[in-house]
């Protein structure tokens, strides 16, 4: 599978799945899909990641957020 074809089935999948947890009473935001090799070293220096081997790299990984809003 080429690349642009597995990012593009990542994305269709994070949607579905941003969908769920909306259906779930969850409210998603999102985070840092890419990173620069720099950055990704940077991230390996001060201990926020262990690997070269990121997703984010490729743009096949994502951080999401998900909260429960307070029901006053």
């Amino acid at each position: 599978m080429s690349l642009v074809r597995e990012q593009a089935t990542f994305l269709l999948h994070m949607r579905d799945l941003i969908q769920r947890a909306t259906e779930l009473g969850f409210v998603v935001t999102g985070g840092e899909l890419y990173r620069t090799e720099e950055q990704q070293r940077l991230y390996m220096q001060n201990g926020r990641s262990k690997t070269m081997n990121s997703q984010h790299l490729k743009r096949l990984g994502i951080d999401l957020n998900f909260f429960r809003e307070d029901r006053d």
